[in-house]
């Protein structure tokens, strides 16, 4: 028998010790990233680690076209220094480093590389991140520094993998680029969607039904009294989006955008919009569409939009102070806390808002006189709540609702709940067969009977605050999350109740037809139209006024959503913020 010498025994456990010092396990071995076949010179052993640290996006998520950061650690589990390069990709593409983009580390034992690359706008759907980590090249032919390392022309050997990591992540949709994902949106319009009851009075439903915007254009033509921009008649309306470049050069004077501006004789911007120009439409698209495909549809002419605002955006600068001093400390100049704003806006062809004394001889004169001077073609009506992204509940996330009624405004903080319960159905607090929460707060029976003239200074106005809401319960989850909209006879008004009343208004008492609303069109924002709502680009765009004029134009139409004050413009668009005009209606 042969006796080994001492020597040549530690040689030999030396060498046994770097093949399996790492890992007994056989290490996977791909091709490389120019394809070359990984070469191992003892064995392949796993000598190192590479972790990835992507992002979650937080409640909020990863949105499309906003860039995010991956972080990656290299680890060396080997008993000796090994080099080598860090790629890593996003769906097969390389992602720059931000700090050493294509250079060889150097590991020692045990010793770590932290990293950072950048993914720039990437695209919605699901995105592959693929790290890896090699040993440089060795090639007989020229070698240089390309964008996923150092590479080779040649015959190229000593390839070798020592560890690779991968990962999906979900980037949402975020089509209208508001920074907030197009299916949280949706989710919160189809959450949220009021329960519409509208009114019998006069002895008949509701005359003047909800209609689409694109049928009411195509049944209308295009009146201006704006000597920059051109009328259009009814035939070049049956391509809706006529109306925001009437002169049809691309000068798009009908349309919002940030060129709507002038300069007044210091100088200063000011804004064009509204533009004096009136969609004009037929008494068909007056009187809006069928009772029964209002009713089935259950959202023809209902639009939503929905934004991302912090508690010092919010409209009501009360309800702000109030967001603020919950959510923030004293020390913050702005209460950054985030808040959802969801908006419902419904559309009819025409607004009968006050109905005239019947005054004997003389009655059919004063209310074809009134008619003249008060009513007016188009409506847009909103309602519009406040909602805690934080709070997974949806019934308690809800932080507040506002109803709008004759350019007057009535909120309800849900921090100031005193008393809830359910109303009794078929009573004159709940005219329905739904199941309703009625909410109700300080002013709770307090009187709420408004004037024509100088409503909004009344005592009755301040009564109107924090008084009362109504929330219907969803049939499928059972949870009361459904605003409810008293809708007045004829103007169209959304109320919080029944209870309260404006004088020489038709009743808004919720016994005629009702139905809760279906998810509206998520119509994005101005200037980025949600893509695929063919709607979109007239709510959010058009430049002028949704009815008639005529010579008794004293009471306006109303403009589209984005010039009312309770839309929300991006605040962070200040290209489009200069041409907001300073004073919007309700």
């Amino acid at each position: 028998m042969k006796i080994w010498p001492t020597r040549s025994i530690q040689i030999l456990l030396a060498v046994v010790s770097l093949i399996f010092a790492a890992s007994p396990s056989k290490a996977v071995a791909p091709a490389g990233p120019q394809g070359n076949t990984p070469q191992c010179l003892l064995a392949c052993v796993v000598k190192a680690t590479i972790a990835l640290n992507p992002p979650t996006g937080g409640i909020f998520g990863l949105l499309e076209n906003h860039s995010f950061l991956v972080g990656y650690t290299v680890s060396n589990n080997f008993v000796a220094n090994i080099r080598g390069i860090v790629t890593v990709t996003y769906n097969g593409q390389v992602l720059q480093d931000l700090g050493n983009q294509g250079a060889i580390i150097t590991l020692s034992p045990m010793q770590q590389y932290t990293g950072t690359v950048l993914v720039n706008s990437p695209p919605d759907g699901i995105g592959s991140i693929v790290a890896k980590f090699y040993s440089p090249l060795s090639c007989t032919g020229y070698a240089g520094s390309g964008s996923s390392g150092q590479t080779g022309i040649g015959d190229c050997i000593g390839y070798e993998l020592y560890a690779t990591m991968s990962t999906d992540v979900t980037v949402a949709p975020d089509k209208d680029g508001d920074g907030l994902s197009d299916t949280i949106e949706n989710s919160l319009l189809a959450t949220y969607a009021p329960l519409m009851l509208y009114s019998q009075d006069h002895g008949q439903q509701e005359q003047y039904a909800p209609i689409d915007v694109l049928d009411f254009v195509r049944a209308s033509s295009l009146i201006s009294v704006d000597a920059g921009v051109p009328g259009l008649p009814n035939s070049a309306l049956q391509d809706p989006n006529a109306i925001l470049d009437p002169a049809k050069d691309g000068t798009n004077l009908g349309r919002i955008t940030s060129k709507q501006s002038h300069l007044d004789t210091n100088g200063q911007p000011v804004s064009n919009l509204p533009r004096a120009i009136y969609v004009s439409p037929s008494s068909s698209a007056q009187h809006g569409a069928p009772r029964s495909s209002v009713v089935s549809s259950a959202n023809i002419g209902l639009y939503g939009h929905v934004v991302l605002i912090n508690a010092a955006e919010v409209g009501d600068p009360v309800l702000a102070a109030e967001l603020s001093a919950m959510f923030c400390d004293t020390n913050r100049p702005v209460c950054d806390k985030a808040i959802y704003k969801v908006e419902y806006w419904q559309y009819y062809g025409y607004s009968h808002d006050f109905e005239v004394p019947n005054v004997p001889i003389l009655g059919d004169v004063l209310k074809g006189l009134a008619a003249d001077l008060v009513d007016h073609g188009g409506d847009w009506c909103t309602v519009q709540l406040y909602i805690d992204p934080d709070v997974v509940a949806p019934e308690s996330a809800i932080l507040a609702v506002y109803h709008y009624a004759h350019g007057l405004q009535f909120g309800f903080d849900f921090a100031q709940v005193t008393a809830r319960g359910p109303t009794p159905k078929s009573t004159a607090e709940n005219p329905t067969k739904y199941d309703i929460d009625q909410l109700q707060g300080p002013n709770m029976g307090q009187p709420v009977n408004l004037p024509v003239t100088g409503a909004d200074s009344t005592v009755d106005l301040k009564n109107a605050q924090n008084n009362v809401v109504q929330l219907a319960m969803d049939s499928v989850t059972k949870r009361y999350v459904h605003p409810v909209v008293y809708v007045e006879w004829g103007g169209h008004e959304f109320w919080p109740t029944s209870g309260w009343s404006f004088a020489y208004t038709s009743k808004h008492s919720g016994d005629g037809y009702n139905y809760f609303a279906a998810p509206p069109p998520n119509v994005g924002e101005i200037g980025q139209p949600m893509p695929g709502v063919s709607a979109a680009i007239l709510v959010t765009s058009f430049a002028g006024y949704w009815g008639y004029y005529g010579w008794e134009n004293q009471n306006k139409p109303p403009q589209g959503p984005p010039l009312h004050s309770q839309w929300s413009w991006l605040p962070h668009d200040a290209l489009l913020q200069s041409v907001r005009p300073g004073k919007l209606p309700f």
